[in-house]
């Protein structure tokens, strides 16, 4: 898997189970499948991006030989997806393909809400992901589906959207002094939460 190269401490959105180009179509308003967008504004918070990245720093400061649980909310996972696009098009690495995005915690799964544009094609639509935790203690996304309409995400840029979320949940965890061990990650309605081990 190629890694999405960003500096900046952030999470989540998705999409996989394609051979080739990945045609999609818009989302129903309101499924069984995809729980309604939050009515949280897209747009960024800077409070509940100080949020995220201070829970994230409390963890790196964990006693050694310590367990953690970190809880995040769907506000706080929305500003640092929408951080993560912008510091990726401020920094003129490859650009993450989906715009304003908001997040929904349901059923086990991140439901990312958001505006995709390849060239002059524009569209909303929902990306989802399933997150879990890898045989290296670090968090694994899989990508599920993808629906934008009339703009069509091939495989790289599929993959450029599953590295960027995987590198914003484990980037963090390397600046802690200490080792650090992931062993669970959970979704509640509204609320992702992420257990560790802290070594020596």
């Amino acid at each position: 898997m190629h890694r999405f190269k960003s500096n900046l401490t952030i999470l989540l959105a998705a999409c996989a189970g394609f051979g080739g180009l990945l045609a999609c179509n818009l989302p129903a308003p309101a499924t069984e499948v995809a729980p309604p967008p939050p009515t949280l504004a897209p747009e960024q918070s800077s409070a509940a991006l100080d949020s995220f990245n201070n829970k994230w720093r409390e963890v790196s400061l964990t006693a050694p030989d310590s367990p953690f649980s970190v809880t995040f909310t769907e506000s706080e996972l929305s500003a640092a997806i929408n951080a993560a696009i912008d510091e990726a098009e401020a920094s003129g690495l490859s650009p993450v393909p989906i715009n304003s995005a908001s997040v929904a915690l349901r059923d086990g799964a991140i439901y990312i809400y958001a505006g995709a544009a390849l060239g002059i094609v524009e569209a909303n639509g929902v990306v989802v992901a399933t997150p879990s935790i890898g045989a290296n203690g670090m968090v694994d996304i899989a990508l599920q589906s993808a629906e934008f309409g009339a703009v069509e995400l091939d495989e790289t840029l599929l993959t450029e959207i599953e590295t960027s979320i995987e590198e914003s949940i484990n980037t963090p965890l390397t600046t802690s002094p200490f080792p650090i061990t992931l062993t669970g990650i959970t979704i509640d309605q509204g609320s992702l939460t992420i257990g560790g081990q802290a070594g020596q």
